[in-house]
Order: structure tokens, then C-alpha cells, then sequence
């Protein structure tokens, strides 16, 4: 609902671009998460290295979704 929202507010005016446009930084963020968790996923076999990188990243894609859901 909040995405149709900035995306149709954004058509209207540079204020609401702004919004949008902070919003599809989030996205970005997200998706490079999701693919850090994603390589150490495969490589959390390797070591406690690669475990604290699957950490790290779970924490990462957590923080981002909830910004994204405030």
C-alpha cells in the first residue's frame, strides 16, 4: 500500500521523488543483504568466518525490512 502510494505521489511532485527514491535505496540495500546471506549460506560450511558472515548478513536484511515496513 505505502509503495503505490509513493509511486503515485511521486508522478505529482520532486518531494514525493525523493521519498520514492530513498525507498528504492532501501530495496538496494536489501537485495545486496539477501546476497551476502546468500554466498555465506553456501560457504557456512567453511568456518566460523563464514558463519559470522551469515550472521552479519541475516542482522543486515532484518534491519533493512523493518525500515522498509516503519
Amino acid at each position: 500500500m505505502q509503495w503505490r502510494a509513493l509511486v503515485a505521489a511521486a508522478g505529482r511532485g520532486e518531494h514525493a521523488r525523493t521519498g520514492l527514491l530513498a525507498q528504492l535505496d532501501r530495496f538496494e540495500v536489501l537485495a545486496a543483504a539477501v546476497l551476502e546471506a546468500d554466498i555465506a549460506f553456501r560457504e557456512r560450511n567453511n568456518g566460523p568466518a563464514a558463519r559470522a558472515r551469515l550472521t552479519a548478513a541475516a542482522r543486515a536484511m532484518t534491519a533493512e525490512i523493518q525500515a522498509l515496513t516503519a
